[in-house]
């Protein structure tokens, strides 16, 4: 982690807080360096704008999840902010909740913590692009920003005539066919979910138009004092009781349980996209990794267990969520898809008609996608 970066960061909210909270943070390579120009999936347009921050959430406001044994949509649940709310808890996103106190991760040597394979990185399949009807490895595919266009090519150069055609170089560039996270809350995911179930989960940011749906890989934490602003190097120093905190810029939005606030600055490494190839092996090696720090304090109470926080920046993680351990994907169409496939056979015909329907919702039969993987391992 820079600290002279991170330091600037401190001191510039220090003298100015809200143009502070706005500054969009600098992302880097698994070596460290700065990347200059980061992936983002939206138009300069869209980022000038801030419309993308409306499309992240029409995305998200289609998403469901299971709140006192009923199923809502997101978009009826309301966030607020410290202390962590009830919709906002680890325990319902990590596979085990074993740190709750910061001595304790201490103690257990997480104060940072790598996976030991890391998750994989793919393209994200824009809808813009077709989804899985994105010929990735045609060189005359526009690839264009622009829908029409890429659905003007796949128009004047259908799947059918190609197939027919008997090319087998052009056959094989046709396609594959919580919100507002408290800072207490994410901090307990990273640490219980990476350091100590050693599983990945995935991180959003509404503000952040380089950081959408990114398997979390490693992190490693350092603090510093919210009075001083400064970097210290253990926690009793970065401990501030609540009576001393007289510089607290959060004072109003402080849950009544806290006793003292510790400072924490976070280095976090996350998994993003590549553009597909017909490369016929794979390794970690081919993996890209990026990492960001992410700045913030935790509330403690009289026992020393993290009960809330707050950020410093807008632009950090407050959407996240992972599969439950051991669960297989699966699309409504792969109901239909009845029988049994297995290499060299031809599809059966209810497969077939299965992928079909499933393609109206751009979605692959998992049937189909765990088939190609038990090949690929064969």
């Amino acid at each position: 982690m820079d600290w002279t970066e991170i330091q600037g960061r401190l001191d510039a909210f220090a003298n100015d807080p809200r143009q502070a909270m706005n500054r969009q943070p600098t992302k880097y390579d698994a070596a460290g360096r700065v990347i200059p120009d980061p992936f983002t999936a939206f138009t300069a347009e869209e980022i000038k704008t801030r419309e993308f921050v409306v499309d992240k959430d029409a995305v998200r406001k289609t998403f469901h999840m299971r709140v006192g044994g009923a199923i809502v949509a997101l978009e009826e649940v309301r966030s607020g902010r410290a202390p962590i709310a009830d919709i906002d808890r680890p325990e319902t996103l990590v596979d085990r909740l074993q740190h709750t106190r910061l001595e304790s991760m201490e103690e257990a040597n997480l104060r940072e913590a790598t996976l030991a394979e890391s998750p994989w990185s793919d393209d994200y399949w824009a809808l813009y692009t077709g989804a899985l009807g994105k010929r990735y490895a045609d060189p005359s595919f526009p690839n264009s920003a622009d829908w029409a266009k890429n659905h003007k090519y796949i128009q004047d150069n259908p799947a059918q005539a190609v197939v027919a055609a008997g090319n087998r170089r052009k056959i094989d560039q046709l396609s594959p066919a919580v919100f507002d996270t408290n800072p207490g809350t994410w901090h307990m995911s990273a640490v219980n979910q990476i350091g100590v179930s050693k599983r990945s989960f995935i991180i959003d940011a509404t503000f952040d138009y380089e950081v959408w749906n990114q398997p979390m890989f490693a992190y490693s934490y350092e603090y510093f004092n919210p009075q001083t602003m400064k970097r210290v190097d253990s926690l009793a120093q970065a401990r501030v009781p609540r009576a001393q905190f007289t510089s607290d810029r959060f004072k109003r939005y402080r849950g009544a349980s806290y006793a003292s606030i510790v400072g924490v600055a976070m280095r976090t490494r996350y998994v993003v996209e590549t553009s597909p190839s017909h490369a016929t092996t794979d390794a970690p090696s081919r993996d890209r990794i990026n990492a960001v720090d992410y700045i913030y304090d935790l509330e403690l109470d009289a026992g020393g267990k993290i009960v809330g926080g707050e950020w410093y920046q807008n632009t950090h993680p407050d959407f996240l969520w992972t599969p439950p351990p051991g669960a297989r994907i699966s699309t409504p169409a792969d109901r239909y898809a009845t029988g049994s496939w297995s290499a060299p056979a031809p599809l059966p015909a209810a497969w077939r008609r299965a992928a079909v329907r499933g393609s109206a919702s751009k979605l692959p039969l998992a049937k189909i996608v765990n088939g190609l993987i038990q090949l690929a391992r064969a």
